[in-house]
């Protein structure tokens, strides 16, 4: 039991009384228990629930993912144009790890080069790979050119990319055009094939291969008509035609009969 005061009269009372015995006022409950406890069970859950709010944030958080750059010499560098062992800089990143408070650490080396002579020498042999690669170029020898301008890059001579750009693309067009003359040649070739096998079928069907790129065919069969263009177009050497890139197909018996089937370009 504790004394308190009423707020009516001021005198001192018991904590438990519901009258004050002075007065007579009436004593509300709250009223004890606010003076009874006061404020500092709430000053304390609040301490307690902030206590726990940075120890849990301290747990769940992560570093913050930024890498810090130091640049150190270090000894045992090799040059990377006269491969002489010097001392030369280096540079260290930290990286954050995923643990709490650790850190892991990662060594880059930079591109190394012990003297001027080097860097000069580096330079004449950059201009060298660029020079080859231009007469390379003019020589219609796309490959070799394509070579030599990714030395002369590796070596430092920026502008050859530009011209190895230039030499790629030189290289696709060469390889379209060796590509059109190999389907270009099979075309030919399928003349042969195709008059064999019309005649292991019983037919002599001559055939011509002829056209812009070999890409016209002609049938010429004394019976030819309506009825052997209609089968032949259902048959398997229609579609091989197609296949083969050929875009007309005509169809003759010798004299006046004459017609053809073409497809789009």
């Amino acid at each position: 039991m504790a004394l308190i005061k009423c707020k009516e009269c001021g005198k001192e009372i018991s904590s438990d009384a519901k009258i004050c015995p002075h007065c007579g006022k009436e004593l509300q409950k709250s009223s004890i228990l606010t003076k009874e406890y006061g404020c500092g069970g709430c000053l304390a859950a609040i301490v307690l629930i902030i206590i726990l709010f940075i120890a849990i944030n301290a747990i769940t958080n992560r570093p913050p993912s930024v890498k810090t750059i130091e640049v150190q010499k270090i000894i045992g560098a090799q040059c990377s144009e006269c491969e002489t062992i010097f001392s030369a800089e280096t540079t260290v990143v930290s990286m954050p790890s995923n643990q709490v408070g650790g850190r892991k650490y990662i060594t880059e080396y930079r591109d190394t080069i012990c003297s001027d002579s080097c860097i000069k020498q580096r330079e004449l042999i950059a201009k060298k790979f660029y020079q080859e690669g231009r007469n390379a170029y003019n020589s219609k020898n796309y490959n070799t050119a394509k070579d030599k301008f990714i030395a002369a890059i590796n070596k430092g001579y920026k502008d050859a990319q530009i011209w190895l750009e230039k030499t790629n693309k030189k290289i696709i067009a060469q390889q379209e055009v060796e590509k059109e003359k190999r389907e270009i040649a099979a075309r030919q070739a399928y003349a042969k094939l195709a008059r064999e096998a019309f005649l292991d079928q019983g037919m002599d069907v001559k055939v011509y291969v002829h056209g812009p790129k070999n890409k016209y065919i002609t049938l010429t069969y004394v019976l030819m008509g309506d009825v052997f263009i209609h089968n032949f177009e259902k048959s398997p050497m229609f579609q091989e035609i197609y296949n083969l890139g050929f875009r007309r197909v005509y169809y003759k018996d010798g004299y006046d009969f004459s017609k053809y089937t073409y497809w789009e370009q």
